[in-house]
């Protein structure tokens, strides 16, 4: 294992980290706004091998972690838990900003040019040794309850678990959902062997669909109004009874905006459905306003139309209105319902966390929270993340709470995914060597990300290190940024800068970067079946013409 890989830092070398660090220390009564941040020492690793909980929340910007951004202290107060009787690391990065290729980075210590996994629906090779096959060997029982379809046990994440649930298809995509499941397999596992838990939410990331959501769908049937539902959650299919009186009975679908039915009726809607039918094969007539979209399974209704079931009985037939719908979300309401799924996940979170406190197991668990990658909310004109390298998709919130760490500490000290790996099998094992390594800011090793074709449409790189960072891409532009007084990335300073030396590495290390993903087979989107592309759809990935 490499040293920088399994070291967690001591923070005598740990920067002021300003409105950060305040909030922090103000939420655990150690310090005051304006005070340098108190140290981060490990004291000790506590004797018995200690349970591990790894928490990941699937799209997860950093500023919507409480105490990381204006008006977000109320955000995640579950997650706050672990920020008071933890170390927040605050520069923590993703080496990709996509899902599958982040799992795949976290569990195998590697970067995606290393593992070859740079796409979703991408499987993980066999070759590379994952965090839960080494705990495994230490004794660990493994469990993973996993909301990404891509991060299924058919794509080769299972490996080395015991107990591995990913059927997102079928059951949707809710926290609740894993967190019941978690749960579950918390309570019928015995309590005479230590266990690792890796529990990923999907609640931030599309469809859109925690309860605060309005509902995106009407049903009306003969007239009448059956029922309002956020229905775009394509990884399940939805079911309606219908009692169909003899002759002709008519169903009317209309888009719902923000919980009203949308005007003018025969606007194009947002709505996208498939297996749009009845149950029993009873004929379903598209007589008003539904358009067959050429060349896939899909088909768009407008804000407001018409179906038509006839039932040839001469009395009342109990039938099934079915379908699957997935929805493409304006840019007006997506960070209002992406906060919606923050907080969606940190209740869930919550359960899960209180759970392990009713049973006597919060304390000397290591728990772990951390994201995959961030999410675009409109800067630099950009929605989603699989084409941006931009801070906002891939510094990631970073908790870790384990026996022996001080509590209520910020940590500037820089890490990306890979580190996890080591730093996990440190905490298992009690390696005091590793955790008496120091790593900081100026020993650290440059980081890197990129984005891969054919998903995120180019290839890029993008390099930090310290206050600087830059982008290339396939093409050769190149854009600097000095993140010390430009967080937000805008304005390029490449052009006044070629010349610094410190620029030029780093323009040195993303090249790299991109000469070893050029060469790295990846994703052949035309050979996808009709089933992969669905899970694409349903997350975003594709339009439903793809």
């Amino acid at each position: 294992m490499n040293n920088h890989v399994s070291r967690l830092v001591r923070g005598d070398r740990t920067r002021s980290l300003g409105l950060v660090v305040a909030i922090v220390a103000a939420m655990t009564g150690c310090g005051e706004p304006g005070e340098a941040p108190p140290k981060t020492t490990v004291r000790s690793v506590a004797s018995s091998t200690p349970d591990i909980v790894l928490i990941l929340s699937d799209t997860h910007r950093l500023d919507h972690l409480s105490g990381f951004a204006p008006g977000a202290k109320e955000l995640t107060p579950n997650i706050a838990t672990l920020m008071r009787d933890g170390v927040t690391f605050t520069e923590a990065y993703s080496p990709v900003p996509i899902s599958a290729p982040a799992y795949a980075s976290l569990l195998t210590g590697l970067r995606p040019v290393e593992h070859g996994l740079l796409n979703n629906q991408q499987h993980l090779g066999p070759d590379f040794r994952l965090l839960q096959e080494s705990l495994q060997d230490l004794g660990y029982r493994t469990a993973a309850v996993i909301g990404n379809p891509f991060c299924s046990s058919a794509h080769g994440f299972g490996r080395g678990f015991d107990s591995y649930w990913d059927q997102v298809d079928g059951h949707g995509k809710e926290g609740e959902i894993i967190t019941g499941e978690a749960i579950r397999w918390l309570d019928s596992s015995p309590g005479d062997t230590p266990f690792f838990l890796f529990a990923a939410y999907m609640d931030a990331h599309t469809p859109y669909i925690a309860e605060e959501i309005p509902p995106s769908l009407r049903i009306e049937f003969n007239g009448k109004w059956l029922r309002d539902e956020r229905a775009e959650n394509a990884h399940i299919e939805q079911r309606y009874d219908l009692v169909l009186q003899p002759g002709e009975n008519q169903v009317t679908l209309s888009f719902l905006d923000a919980g009203i039915p949308a005007l003018p009726p025969d606007a194009g809607s947002p709505l996208h459905f498939k297996d749009l039918r009845m149950a029993s094969g009873l004929p379903l007539e598209r007589t008003q306003s539904i358009i067959p979209i050429e060349g896939t399974p899909y088909e768009r209704i407008n804000n407001r139309a018409m179906l038509t079931v006839t039932n040839g009985q001469d009395h009342p037939v109990t039938d099934e209105l079915v379908f699957r719908c997935f929805r493409k979300y304006r840019p007006e309401v997506i960070p209002s319902y992406y906060k919606a799924g923050i907080q969606s996940f940190d209740q869930s979170a919550g359960r899960l966390i209180d759970h392990l406190r009713d049973r006597g197991l919060y304390d000397r668990a290591v728990i772990i929270f951390v994201s995959d990658h961030g999410e675009m909310l409109g800067e630099h004109q950009a929605w989603g993340h699989v084409p941006h390298l931009f801070q906002e998709t891939i510094r990631v919130p970073l908790v870790i709470k384990a026996p022996g760490l001080d509590a209520g500490i910020a940590n500037s000290t820089p890490l990306d995914l890979t580190d996890l790996h080591g730093l996990v099998l440190d905490l298992a094992t009690g390696d005091r060597a590793g955790f008496d390594g120091v790593l900081d800011s100026a020993g650290r090793a440059t980081l890197l990300g990129a984005t891969y074709p054919p998903e995120a449409g180019t290839l890029q790189a993008s390099a930090i290190r310290a206050n600087l960072k830059v982008i290339l891409t396939i093409d050769g532009e190149i854009k600097a940024f000095d993140l010390e007084t430009d967080p937000h990335e805008e304005h390029d300073i490449y052009p006044q800068m070629n010349l610094d030396p410190r620029i030029e590495a780093l323009v040195e290390s993303a090249r790299d970067e991109l000469t070893a993903a050029a060469g790295t087979e990846t994703l052949d989107l035309e050979a996808l079946s009709e089933e992969e592309r669905d899970r694409l759809r349903a997350l975003g990935y594709l339009d439903s013409g793809s």
